[in-house]
């Protein structure tokens, strides 16, 4: 059973337009403990608020950690339609497995995600294109410097209005190919470091790739939700795709011979965003807009606003 603080000062909701992604924060959020002892225990949602940790916690020091996303967005009928949580939650789990980090058990957080959305409700927002952004986490908290898998771990869920994950909707984006060194470097707005690892490219943070060549679409395996969707949805849509390495040679002589029909991104956080040009060094490669990636679109959107049928069950109604 989840307690329940309620929040005594709700926070100024703010102007959609131009919102920058993960900004701003809903009234309440989600927290429990685990012990090794004891399990998950103390469940509850309170107002929004920081987290108390020692600078020996572990997570600080090892990076034993793991994050997720999801969606909930309210459709042109005013209801609130939550996108593929239990995938979401699976892709976690897979990935707190792989980190030594304990299971999230599935019941503890769909009762999780529907509270905090019944409370926070007023703000997934109204807007095409916008969404209520959930960010479920998870770190170890053993106050310890031994090189071990924690024995205590706090796992949360906050929640942020988003509309475009740039702050210019229809700024071209750019891939990057040599700027992988750092992640947070800055680039220039629209600009996406393009990640290698040996001769593959390797998808950027938040984002997976996707290109048509010779009429078929080739991308990069991953275990990402919104890329599986994408691709089941682009097979309804009568497209072919195929998961496989892609070298950056491949990718750099395709755009040289004009041989990449269209590019795009998918990712629960950055939506659908056609990709405009490839750069390497002083050259920048040009990449036409299709329509396959403006089809995929319509698609998503036509499901979480409830304005198609969603054949594949992805979404659940909230209230």
């Amino acid at each position: 059973m989840i307690s329940i603080e309620r929040s005594t000062a709700p926070q100024l909701k703010p102007v959609m337009e131009g919102i920058r992604f993960g900004s701003h924060f809903s009234d309440h959020m989600f927290t429990m403990l685990y012990y090794k002892s004891v399990g998950w225990f103390a469940p509850r949602i309170v107002p929004y608020g920081t987290l108390t940790l020692e600078p020996a916690a572990a997570v600080f020091h090892y990076g034993q950690a793991s994050f997720g996303g999801l969606k909930a967005v309210r459709g042109e009928d005013g209801k609130i339609r939550l996108f593929r949580a239990e995938a979401c939650l699976a892709q976690m789990n897979a990935r707190c497995a792989a980190l030594s980090i304990p299971q999230i058990p599935e019941d503890i957080f769909t009762e999780a995600v529907m509270t905090l959305l019944d409370l926070d409700k007023d703000w997934v927002p109204a807007l095409p294109d916008a969404a209520l952004y959930l960010r479920p986490f998870v770190i170890a908290t053993d106050p310890q410097l031994q090189l071990r898998a924690s024995e205590s771990y706090t796992f949360g869920i906050i929640c942020s209005p988003t509309a475009c994950y740039f702050t210019a909707p229809e700024q071209p984006i750019e891939l990057v190919l040599g700027a992988e060194a750092n992640k947070f470097a800055a680039l220039p707005e629209g600009g996406i470091a393009l990640p290698t690892e040996g001769e593959s490219i390797r998808n950027p943070e938040l984002m997976n790739l996707m290109f048509k060549m010779d009429g078929r679409i080739v991308t990069p395996e991953t275990d990402d939700v919104m890329h599986a969707s994408a691709l089941a949805l682009l097979e309804k849509l009568g497209f072919a795709a195929e998961k496989r390495a892609i070298s950056a040679q491949e990718l750099l002589e395709a755009a040289r011979a004009g041989k990449i029909e269209e590019a795009w991104s998918v990712g629960m956080e950055t939506g659908i965003l056609p990709i405009a040009a490839l750069r390497f060094g002083e050259a920048l490669l040009a990449i036409a807009a299709g329509a396959t990636a403006k089809a995929l679109q319509a698609a998503v959107s036509g499901i979480l606003r409830g304005t198609a049928e969603d054949s594949f069950g992805w979404t659940k109604e909230i209230g």
